[in-house]
Parts: structure tokens; sequence; C-alpha cells
């Protein structure tokens, strides 16, 4: 899997949240740092004061209504605007995910539509959703920033950044028509070697799946409950 190298400075990016779906209350953004002139990546970074504890993964199986395995089909969209209003949000990411296996929940279509927090997107696209842009556009040019060729990737803190073409476990809510991908580090992880799913006689219960903490690969079962999930286990 592509990784991606950041040699850049963080702008941290304070949001104050007190529900599991990310509703933002308030933000504060610290200017003290930008990302040097010979840097291409703009780091924002969030940090979240959450009121679950998404570490346990006990909680996280029972908090969301639908577990599965997901292959990215396409990444569509990446904003920070929320649809519909010129609001400023959180990155988010939207676009269609194959669903491979579904272990909690009832999915019936082969694709659906997701959306996630976080992503990359390009500064010129960024700037327009953030509060106070001609601060960050002149200590940008102060630096000697290239900003117009500058990509932006914002995410939480300790957070991963789904890529296309990737499997990954995911643990979601719906919203309307699209599955919400929560959770952040603790409800995206990506499966091992997912051409083991296409083995119809290989049991879902030994995949391994990646823990984003330790950076290792660790059995599914260790963060799925297979015992509250029936024909699942299979």
């Amino acid at each position: 899997m592509k990784k991606i190298l950041y040699p850049v400075s963080f702008l941290l990016v304070i949001v104050a949240v007190f529900v599991i779906s990310a509703k933002v209350n308030n933000t504060e953004l610290d200017y003290s740092k930008v990302a040097s002139p010979r840097d291409n990546v703009f780091g924002v970074g969030y940090h979240l004061d959450m009121g679950t504890d998404i570490s346990d993964m006990n909680v996280v199986n029972n908090l969301y209504d639908y577990i599965a395995l997901v292959k990215v089909k396409s990444i569509d969209k990446v904003s920070n605007v929320v649809e519909g209003t010129n609001d400023p949000s959180m990155v988010y990411s939207k676009g269609t995910l194959e669903v491979l296996k579904t272990l909690k929940g009832n999915i019936t279509e082969k694709e659906i539509t997701f959306k996630r927090t976080g992503g990359q997107m390009p500064w010129s696209e960024w700037i327009k959703g953030v509060d106070d842009p001609e601060k960050l556009i002149n200590m940008a040019k102060e630096s000697g920033m290239d900003h117009t060729n500058t990509v932006v990737d914002a995410r939480v803190e300790g957070d991963i950044t789904i890529e296309e073409g990737a499997t990954y476990l995911v643990f979601m809510s719906k919203q309307d028509d699209t599955y919400m991908i929560g959770a952040f580090q603790y409800g995206t992880r990506e499966v091992q070697e997912p051409d083991a799913l296409l083995n119809s006689t290989q049991s879902v219960q030994t995949l391994k799946v990646k823990d984003n903490v330790t950076n290792k690969w660790v059995p599914i079962s260790e963060v799925v409950d297979f015992s509250k999930l029936g024909q699942a286990t299979e």
C-alpha cells in the first residue's frame, strides 16, 4: 500500500467535540506554524475531545449499526464545506465502496456511498472553506510557500487516510443514503490479505487487520465481536 511522507509543519486545529458523530461546536486555529517553502503538503491536524472512548472495541462494536469488509472503489469528493451550504466543516471524503462482506447490519447493495472525516484536497479549494482565509494566505506568502501548488492533508490526530483500491474493515452508521465511516483510526482497518475474501471456503475470522496505533497486523477477532454476529462468523 502506498505510503505518503509528510515533510511538513502542522497547523493545529482544535475542535471541541462532544458526540461520536464528530459534530463541531467550535473551531480555533493556531496560526503559529505554517508549511515551509519546500513542502508541497500542508498538514492539518484535528484534535478532538470525545465523549466516548472509541479506542475500546467493545464500545465501537455496540456503537455502530454496520460492520463490513469493503473495497474503496472511488473517492469522488474531498471538501471542507457542509454540503448544501457554504459553512466551514472538518475536511471529509466521499465516494463509493464495494461491499465484500457484511458482518453486522443489513446492507443489500453491492456498492454504497460513503463519507468519512479527513482527506487530501488542493490548498486553493481548502482555503475557501476556512475562517479568516486572508490571514492564512498572508502567512503562506510570508513563509515563501507556493500555496498554488500545495495539497492539504487533513485528518484527526492518529487517524489514517483511506486510499482507492484498498480493502478495509469498517464500522459505519447510516444517514439517509450515505454510510458514515466512524471511529477514525479505530473504525477503519486495512485488511492484510484481501484476496482471501474471494475464497469462499475461508472463514472471515482467519483474516488479519491493521492496528493503526501499533502498526501491526492483528486477528480480526480482536476487533470484531463475532459472538454477537451469528452467520457472519462463517
